[in-house]
C-alpha cells in the first residue's frame, strides 16, 4: 500500500485504469516514483504475485463502494506451466554432520551479540524439521505454531491440527527412535524450537554455513522417509503431501541403507538399541 500510494500520489482509486494498473506494475518495485520508461517485470511469478495483492485491494475497494467494479480483472495475468524438478536434499552425512555442530553452537560471538545461548540451542528446531518434517517457516509456518502439548514422546507421535497445518489439516506424524532421542536430550520446555532473539540471524548463519536451501529440511525428510519404508502413502500421510507429489518428487532419491544411516542419526552420548521396521517405525527388535 506504501508504494502504491507513492506511485498514484494523491489520485482517487477511482480515477486510477487498468491500463495505469498495467504501467505501475511494469516498474521495478524499489523505484516507485520512477515515472520514466522501466524494465517490464521479468518473472511471471513476481507479476502474478503483484498483481494478485492488487486484485485483493481492488475487491475490498468494490465491497468499500469505492469502485464499480474490479479494475484489475482487466489486467492479464500470466499463465505460468508447473514444471518441479527434483527435490534437493542432505545426505545422511551432511545431516550428521549438521547436527553435530549444532549440539556445540552457541550463536554469533562478537559485538553485537548479547551473549553466548546455551550449547545446543538450535537442536530442536533442526531436528523437528528434520527428522519430523515440521515446515520450518519460522515466521508463519507450522514450527512456529507448535505446542508443547503437541509432542507426545510418550506415545510416540507428534499432533498437527488444522490451525497448525499449512494445509489446515490434521495429521499425525510418527517420532522415530532418534527423533525422540533428540527431543529427550534437548526438551522444547528449555529449548523452544523458535529461540527467543536473533532467530533471523542464527538461522541465517547456519544456512550459509552449510549452503542449505529454504526447505531442504523438509525434502530431506519425506525422501528419507520414502527410502527407509518404501511407501508413498504413508510418507503422504506423514507430510501432508499428496501422493502424486511424493512420487513425481521424492520417489527412489534414497537407498534404504542411506534411510536406514539417516534415521540413527542421534545426539552425542546417547545410544540407540537394534531397530527393525514396524508398520512405518522404527522400533526395538524384541
Amino acid at each position: 500500500m506504501n508504494w502504491l500510494q507513492l506511485y498514484f500520489k494523491e489520485l482517487p482509486v477511482s480515477a486510477i485504469t487498468a491500463e495505469a494498473f498495467r504501467e505501475y506494475l511494469e516498474k521495478p518495485k524499489n523505484q516507485p516514483r520512477a515515472r520514466r520508461a522501466a524494465p517490464k517485470v521479468l518473472s511471471a511469478k513476481t507479476w502474478n504475485n503483484r498483481r494478485g495483492l492488487l486484485n485483493t485491494f481492488a475487491l475490498y475497494c468494490v465491497e468499500m463502494g469505492y469502485l464499480a467494479e474490479n479494475t484489475i480483472a482487466k489486467v492479464p495475468k500470466y499463465k505460468i506451466s508447473k514444471s518441479r524438478s527434483t527435490a534437493e536434499t542432505l545426505t545422511a552425512d551432511q545431516v550428521e554432520a549438521l547436527m553435530a555442530f549444532l549440539e556445540t553452537y552457541v550463536g554469533p560471538l562478537d559485538r553485537r551479540a548479547k551473549g553466548p545461548q546455551p550449547p545446543g540451542f538450535l537442536v530442536p528446531f533442526f531436528a523437528l524439521a528434520l527428522f519430523g518434517g515440521i515446515r520450518p517457516d519460522w515466521k508463519h509456518g507450522e514450527i512456529s505454531k507448535l505446542a508443547i502439548k503437541d509432542i507426545d514422546l510418550v506415545n510416540g507421535v507428534i499432533r498437527i491440527e488444522p490451525d497448525v497445518s499449512k494445509v489446515n489439516e490434521k495429521r499425525t506424524l510418527k517420532i522415530q527412535p532418534n527423533l525422540k532421542l533428540w527431543l529427550e536430550k534437548y526438551p522444547i520446555e528449555k529449548y523452544p524450537q523458535i529461540p527467543p532473539r536473533n532467530v533471523d540471524r542464527v538461522l541465517r548463519e547456519i544456512r550459509q554455513k552449510f549452503s542449505l536451501g529454504h526447505d531442504v529440511l523438509r525434502h530431506t525428510y519425506i525422501s528419507m522417509t520414502v527410502g527407509a519404508f518404501r511407501s508413498v502413502g504413508d510418507a503422504s500421510l506423514q507430510a501432508g503431501n499428496s501422493e502424486a507429489v511424493i512420487r513425481k518428487h521424492y520417489l527412489d532419491l534414497k537407498s534404504t541403507e542411506e534411510a536406514d544411516k539417516f534415521w540413527r542419526i542421534r545426539p552425542i552420548d546417547t545410544e540407540l538399541p537394534e531397530l527393525e521396521k514396524k508398520d512405518g517405525r522404527y522400533v526395538a527388535t524384541e
